[in-house]
């Protein structure tokens, strides 16, 4: 037996025990249905001795363990062995589209953005309505400033999830990053509030070296009813940017509840605090998905990591 699998095998369960506590979601499977597989050679494709084993010795957890295990593998960028361990879970369980979305991950964090996105391409071919794969694309053509592109599918996300204060977050996020700030703001004001929401654009501006109209941003951000954390971190970037500008104190006229607890590299996350993996993707900057945890538990908000 290889190394990696005897590694599984010692190890695994541990891994899924945190995975079914919530510490690594794996999603379930997608609808049923027999589907391309980038990486299959044939229906027929031989597994190896040792996933047989892991099969045997996990029985009916073998996907959720090795599921889990593979993801251990990515994060810890031990790349060729989640590889591995991916393609042979797309060709075990054909009707689950998480070791697909692996496969790409994995194809983008090694360069290889091409394939990564015809991995996801097949994928969303066969499962349109998965909002989980449309996201990943949209992160993936935002990393490589695909804004056409990216824009498309942030209208296919928000038309499979409008009322996903997740899906709705990460649509801004991309939007704003694509330069379409006003297009943005409804859906980073449904996730997050709209104070969280000028502070998101801000924060990103700023990222983009506009710090000119970062401030600006800062400062509606303070006048919209900000909660605690949206206060203190607009007041931090406004004192880094601009140190004379004026700080308005926020409007008293009404109590608005916090936004959010959470934060991914300042931004403030929607649906609360987040738990971030270690791997982010190429060019995804300040903003991680939390791709591993599962739509976030929703904050006490105003309809809004």
């Amino acid at each position: 037996m290889s190394k990696s699998y005897r590694l599984v095998l010692n190890s695994v369960l541990l891994l899924a025990s945190c995975a079914f506590c919530g510490c690594a979601l794996v999603s379930g499977s997608a609808a049923s249905g027999s589907h391309f597989l980038p990486f299959r050679k044939a229906a027929t494709a031989k597994l190896s001795p040792e996933f047989r084993e892991a099969q045997r010795m996990f029985g009916r957890n073998t996907e959720k363990n090795l599921l889990a295990w593979a993801l251990y593998q990515e994060d810890t960028e031990q790349y060729a062995e989640a590889m591995k361990t991916y393609r042979e879970l797309a060709i075990a369980y054909p009707d689950n589209v998480q070791p697909q979305l692996g496969i790409a991950r994995v194809e983008e964090a090694t360069g290889r953005g091409e394939q990564a996105l015809t991995v996801l391409q097949n994928a969303a071919a066969v499962h349109p309505q998965n909002v989980e794969v449309q996201l990943q694309l949209m992160r993936l053509h935002t990393s490589e400033e695909n804004w056409q592109e990216c824009l498309k599918t942030c209208e296919i996300v928000c038309n499979l999830a409008p009322t996903d204060q997740n899906a709705r977050y990460e649509v801004g996020i991309a939007m704003v990053r694509a330069g379409r700030v006003q297009d943005a703001l409804p859906h980073l004001t449904f996730a997050v509030g709209r104070s969280a929401a000028c502070y998101n654009v801000a924060w990103i501006l700023h990222e983009q070296s506009r710090d000119a109209d970062a401030v600006s941003w800062l400062q509606q951000a303070l006048s919209e009813h900000p909660d605690r954390q949206t206060a203190e971190r607009s007041k931090l970037l406004l004192a880094e940017l601009s140190p004379a500008a004026p700080q308005p104190a926020p409007r008293r006229d009404r109590v608005v509840p916090a936004s959010a607890e959470g934060d991914q590299g300042g931004v403030i996350r929607a649906g609360g605090p987040v738990d971030v993996p270690s791997w982010s993707g190429p060019g995804q900057g300040a903003v991680r998905p939390a791709r591993h945890a599962g739509p976030a538990p929703q904050a006490v908000v105003q309809p809004r990591r």
